[in-house]
């Protein structure tokens, strides 16, 4: 399934303070009717505008997802066969999950995921088309990425046991 998260701003703040909300909200319409010719999409939602914006694009038969436990979301993005968020954290999740991710973001932030090899593409410069084909290209090379991005999350998990466990043991 096609994992997707979608804000009104195309990320938190409209930082420059003239955002094309008009053609986000085509190129997010045109993309939600590609993902489908590829698969079933679920729409994740972190807030209630979220959740608003998302259930506009949304068929009656497809899920928009929201709650108010965080940790509902780690299923729902571990249950992503691909995801295209403009929650940066979101996408890092799914990625710590093995999930490719595409992030379309609308400040440097989103920048975040390139330090784990996702895509990284802004959310005001993105065409329905170009998303449409990254996710058809992250379908394809699944399996690759996935085994990357675990491989990738078990050496920091590693690195990171190894910085702090001396720290650890000097406390006792």
């Amino acid at each position: 399934r096609y994992g997707v998260n979608l804000m009104p701003l195309g990320g938190h703040y409209d930082l420059q303070g003239n955002f094309p909300r008009e053609r986000w909200m085509e190129n997010c319409r045109r993309m939600c009717e590609m993902l489908r010719s590829l698969g079933h999409i679920v729409f994740i939602a972190h807030d209630q505008a979220e959740h608003t914006f998302m259930t506009s694009f949304a068929l009656p038969s497809e899920r928009v997802a929201h709650s108010g436990n965080w940790r509902e979301y780690l299923d729902l993005y571990a249950g992503c066969t691909v995801l295209a968020a403009n929650r940066v954290h979101g996408a890092v999740c799914a990625a710590g999950f093995g999930v490719p991710s595409l992030i379309m973001g609308n400040d440097t932030r989103a920048r975040i995921g390139e330090y784990i090899g996702l895509q990284v593409t802004s959310a005001e410069e993105m065409s329905a088309n170009d998303i449409a084909e990254r996710m058809s290209e992250m379908l394809r090379t699944r399996g690759e990425q996935h085994c990357r991005l675990l491989a990738k999350r078990d050496a920091t998990m590693e690195r990171y046991l190894a910085a702090v466990t001396p720290i650890l043991a000097s406390i006792q």
